[in-house]
C-alpha cells in the first residue's frame, strides 16, 4: 500500500496549528479567570508563558493585549507602549462592550501613572463610564468609577472626586466587595478632609475600622492618626493618645509626627513639639508636606520665631497656589462636562425614543379597544334585532294559531316559553337603555348622562320601535345619539320643543341649532 507523506504532513501540520490554537485559547481563558479571583501573580505567569509571535486571529491578540496591560498595571509594572490600543480598535469593531470599556480603563490609568497624562487618561474613563453604564456590570462600573475618584482626587477635584467615591462605594455594597467598601470609605473620608467638612471625614474613618485587614501599615497608621486627631481637639486625650500610640505602631509617616506635635502646641510643650517635629521622616506628597508646614509655622509663631513662621508661611502660599495652579491648568471639569452632557443627551434622546414608542403601543391598544367595543356593540344590537324579529314572529304565529281551528295548548305554551326567554335576554342588554327610556318618559333631565347613556337609549329605542328607528334612518344620513334622542322625544313620545329644552337642559337657541344641524343631514330623493 502507498503512502502519501505529503498528505500526512498536511494533516500533520493542520493538526498541531489547531492545538496550538486551542492551548492559546484556554491560557487566556485561565489568565482572564485568574484575574476574576484577584490571583494575579498566577495571571501574569500564565501570560508570561505565551509567546505573542505565537497569537494568530485579531480577537486572541487583542484579547492578550488586554490581560497584559491590566495584569502589569496591577502588579505595578509600568506600561509605556500603546499595544492596549489593538484591544480598544478591536473591541469597537466587534465588541463586547464590556471588553471595550475595561481596555478604556486600563488604557486611561496606565496613562496617568505611567506617563503623567491626566486629561487623556479622564477622557478615556469617560469612555469607559459611558460604556460600562450600558452594560450594567457593577463591577465593572464599581472599578471605572475607583479610578475617576483618584484622577480627581490627586489632580485636587475633590468635590468631582466626593462625587464618585460615593457612586463607587454604592456600587461595592451592591455586588459586597468588602476590599472595595474598605478603599472607598478612605477616599470618601480623604476627600470630605481635603474640603473642610471634617465630620464627615471622621465619620466615614470610624467606619473604615471595622476593615483594617484590607489596608497596609502606612494606611492604618494615617487612619489612626486620624481618629487621634478627632479625639485630640474634641478634648478626648487619652482616646486621641490610644489611637496615635497605634499610628506609631503601624507606620512612621510625617502626618502622624504632625499631628502629634499639634497636640504638644496645643498643650504649650513647645520644646516637645519641636524634638517630634525634628524625628519626623520626610513628606511623600504635597499633602503631606501641607500638613507639615502647618505644625511647622503654628510652632515658630507661638515661639515667637516670626522670621521663621513668615517663611513657612510663604512656603505655604506657594504650595497652595502650587496645587490650585495644578487645578486649574489640567481642566478636567471641562472634559467631564462635556462627556456627562453627551450621556446625558443620550439618555434624554432613549427615554424619548421610549416615550415615542409606550405612546404607540398605547394608542394601537385604545384603538383596538375601540374597535372591539365597537364591534361588541354591533354584535348585541345585531342579536338584539333578530331577537325582535324572532320574538314577533312567534308572536304572530301564536296568534294565528289562537284564531284557526289548531289551538294546540302545548305548541302555544312552547312558543310562549320561546319568547321568554329571548325577552329575558333582551332586558338584561338593554336594561340601561331601557331605565334612560323611562326617565325621559317621566321627563326628567339628562343634563348627567354620559355618551353611553345616549347610545344605550337609541338602541333601546330600536328594539321598542324599529320600524321608526329605520324611518329616520331612511330620511337622514349619520345622525348622533343627541339628535336620534330629540327626533324621538318630538316625534314618537309627542312631547314639545319645550319640553324637550325641559329634559336636554339646553335653551331654545341650542334647540334650533340642533334643528338646523338635523336638517342638513336630510337625505336628498330626487323625484321621478
Amino acid at each position: 500500500m502507498k503512502i502519501n507523506i505529503k498528505a500526512l504532513t498536511t494533516i500533520y501540520v493542520i493538526m498541531m496549528f489547531t492545538s496550538c490554537h486551542d492551548n492559546i485559547n484556554h491560557k487566556l481563558e485561565m489568565a482572564d479567570g485568574c484575574l476574576d479571583r484577584n490571583s494575579v501573580d498566577s495571571a501574569y505567569n500564565i501570560l508570561k508563558h505565551i509567546n505573542p509571535d505565537n497569537l494568530n486571529g485579531d480577537e486572541n491578540i487583542a484579547f492578550y493585549t488586554l490581560l497584559n496591560t491590566k495584569t502589569k498595571y496591577i502588579k505595578y509594572i509600568p506600561v509605556k507602549n500603546d499595544s492596549i490600543d489593538y484591544a480598544i480598535f478591536y473591541y469597537k469593531q466587534n465588541g463586547p462592550e464590556g471588553r471595550l470599556a475595561e481596555a478604556y480603563n486600563y488604557k486611561a490609568m496606565t496613562l496617568y501613572y505611567d506617563r503623567g497624562k491626566k486629561k487623556e487618561a479622564i477622557e478615556y474613563l469617560k469612555k469607559a463610564e459611558e460604556i460600562a453604564l450600558k452594560t450594567a456590570d457593577a463591577k465593572l462600573i464599581q472599578k471605572i468609577y475607583d479610578n475617576i475618584f483618584t484622577v480627581n482626587f490627586w489632580c485636587n477635584h475633590f468635590n468631582l472626586a466626593l462625587n464618585y467615591g460615593l457612586k463607587a462605594l454604592s456600587y461595592a455594597h451592591k455586588i459586597k466587595d468588602t476590599a472595595s467598601i474598605a478603599h472607598d470609605l478612605r477616599y470618601i473620608s480623604d476627600t470630605y478632609s481635603e474640603l473642610k467638612m471634617s465630620n464627615k471625614a471622621i465619620a466615614y474613618n470610624l467606619k473604615a475600622i471595622r476593615y483594617l485587614n484590607y489596608y497596609d501599615k502606612l494606611s492604618q497608621a494615617k487612619l489612626f492618626s486620624n481618629i487621634g486627631e478627632y479625639y485630640f481637639y474634641k478634648g478626648n486625650t487619652k482616646k486621641a493618645n490610644e489611637f496615635l500610640e497605634k499610628a506609631f505602631k503601624n507606620s512612621s509617616n510625617v502626618y502622624t509626627y504632625s499631628v502629634v506635635a499639634d497636640m504638644y502646641i496645643e498643650k504649650g510643650k513647645l520644646i516637645k513639639a519641636k524634638e517630634v517635629m525634628e524625628k519626623a521622616p520626610l513628606p511623600t506628597n504635597d499633602f503631606e508636606l501641607l500638613k507639615k508646614l502647618s505644625t511647622l509655622y503654628d510652632l515658630n509663631r507661638k515661639s515667637k520665631n516670626y522670621v521663621k513662621a513668615l517663611n513657612i508661611a510663604d512656603s505655604i502660599i506657594e504650595l497652595n497656589k502650587k496645587i490650585d495652579n495644578a487645578k486649574e491648568s489640567d481642566n478636567l471639569n471641562d472634559i467631564q462636562a462635556k462627556y456627562n452632557r453627551e450621556m446625558m443627551a443620550q439618555i434624554f434622546k432613549s427615554q424619548i425614543i421610549y416615550l415615542i414608542g409606550a405612546v404607540l403601543l398605547l394608542s394601537l391598544f385604545v384603538i383596538l379597544l375601540i374597535f372591539r367595543q365597537k364591534y361588541r356593540n354591533s354584535k348585541i344590537k345585531h342579536g338584539i334585532i333578530e331577537n325582535r324579529l324572532l320574538i314577533n314572529e312567534y308572536k304572530k304565529k301564536i296568534s294565528e294559531m289562537e284564531n284557526s281551528k289548531d289551538k294546540s295548548i302545548s305548541k302555544i305554551s312552547n312558543l310562549e316559553q320561546k319568547i321568554n326567554v329571548l325577552e329575558s335576554n333582551e332586558s338584561k342588554a338593554l336594561y340601561n337603555g331601557k331605565r334612560c327610556y323611562e326617565s325621559v318618559l317621566d321627563n326628567n333631565t339628562i343634563v348627567k348622562w354620559s355618551a353611553q347613556d345616549l347610545q344605550d337609549f337609541v338602541d333601546y329605542y330600536k328594539y321598542k320601535d324599529l320600524s321608526f328607528v329605520s324611518s329616520l334612518d331612511d330620511e337622514y344620513k349619520n345622525l348622533s345619539p343627541k339628535q336620534y334622542l330629540y327626533l324621538i322625544m318630538v316625534n314618537a313620545m309627542n312631547k314639545d320643543d319645550a319640553t324637550a329644552e325641559k329634559i336636554m337642559g339646553i335653551s331654545n337657541v341650542t334647540i334650533r341649532s340642533i334643528k338646523s344641524r338635523i336638517k342638513a343631514k336630510k337625505v336628498y330623493h330626487p323625484s321621478v
